[in-house]
């Protein structure tokens, strides 16, 4: 088992359960100010409220892989029969299993066998690379941040809840970002990070790692391929694009914060349109934040 954290970082924290932690509907996470720079104030609010959550296959694989790594899983998933009816989440039987599993007062999310397998493959391929990392290491898995964020308009109540957290010995914390992933190549890495909004996450976990006691955060994404040779690749946004992430994430805090207490959460209208900002130049320079996969 990987050890508490103790030593240097002393980290503001408190320990829920994944559906605790997304059920609050009190603090701003990541996922809405996502929502809010992609798809709109009003998406974003129906979001943050909870009226367009639904679990996810590719959400249920990613929290088994982490229940592995951290040796939580048998305790949080329950891996269905391996006959046929079983096959898919969208069997009948699959369907009243976990039905019945929720009814008998068992809350824990219950995966097909093909599922559980490839957690478990996706989960050595992340430990082959990184356990180095955490022998002798204080480390914590997925702890609940939540810090209030100083706006335009007043303080924000805010939260995150990083993958791997590892203290640096000198008071920081290193952050380990897992994300599963069908390619994890460069290219697509970067397209991945304009398209599931990776730098806001970025921008948003370190803001609060270090309003939680951390003197400074330095963050890894790790990247797993969901398929053979089940490879891994470890990436870093350059400082460049981390300082221009962060100036564009406080842009968003300020935004939710001034439409929470207006409560406005309308999209652009006819009379009042939505200005979009291309980064469109008169040059050579080749556009930028474009997925053209």
């Amino acid at each position: 088992m990987i050890k508490p954290l103790r030593s240097t970082l002393n980290l503001r924290y408190v320990t829920l359960t994944n559906e605790q932690y997304h059920a609050d509907q009190s603090a701003v996470g990541s996922s809405s100010l996502k929502a809010l720079a992609s798809d709109g104030p009003a998406y974003a609010k129906a979001y943050h409220d909870g009226e367009l959550r639904g679990a996810s296959d590719a959400f249920a694989l990613g929290g088994a892989v982490h229940a592995i790594l951290d040796g939580t899983y048998l305790d949080s998933y329950s891996t269905a029969p391996i006959d046929r009816g079983y096959s898919s989440r969208t069997t009948k039987a699959f369907s009243q299993m976990q039905s019945d599993m929720r009814d008998s007062g068992d809350r824990r999310t219950l995966l097909t066998r093909d599922e559980a397998s490839e957690a478990e493959r996706l989960a050595q391929a992340i430990l082959s690379v990184t356990a180095g990392s955490y022998v002798g290491q204080p480390t914590l898995r997925e702890p609940s941040l939540y810090w209030e964020e100083p706006t335009d308009c007043g303080p924000l109540r805010c939260k995150c809840r990083p993958d791997v957290l590892i203290d640096d010995w000198r008071g920081g914390a290193i952050l380990h970002d897992i994300k599963t992933s069908a390619r994890i190549g460069p290219k697509h890495v970067k397209s991945a990070f304009w398209s599931f909004g990776y730098w806001i996450q970025q921008s948003h976990y370190e803001a609060g790692i270090r309003a939680c006691g951390a003197s400074q955060v330095d963050t890894a994404f790790i990247f797993v391929r969901k398929s053979k040779p089940y490879d891994v690749g470890v990436y870093r946004m350059s400082d460049d694009d981390r300082e221009n992430a962060r100036y564009q994430w406080r842009r968003l805090i300020n935004e939710w914060a001034r439409r929470t207490v207006e409560n406005d959460w309308g999209n652009g209208t006819l009379l009042r349109p939505e200005t979009v900002h291309l980064g469109i130049r008169g040059d050579e320079t080749e556009l930028e934040g474009f997925d053209d996969e």
